[in-house]
């Protein structure tokens, strides 16, 4: 895997993470507003974008480390 793949699946892993966290942040204002119809369904969206943006920053790192050897 070359560098500018790496960068990019690490570019990817933070957007992911940024997502995740304004998903929660939105599912957390809608708790605190007591509007619950959609707080559990963001609620998990959140989680499975933060689980894929560490699957996809853990796929960065191995690859950085398997090609620095």
């Amino acid at each position: 895997m070359s560098e500018n793949d790496n960068r990019l699946f690490w570019s990817a892993a933070a957007a992911l993470a940024v997502l995740g966290a304004a998903v929660f942040a939105g599912a957390l204002q809608l708790y605190v507003a007591d509007e619950m119809t959609y707080v559990e369904g963001l609620s998990h969206f959140a989680g499975a974008v933060w689980g894929l943006s560490l699957v996809v920053g853990a796929a960065a790192w191995q690859s950085r480390r398997l090609s620095s050897d």
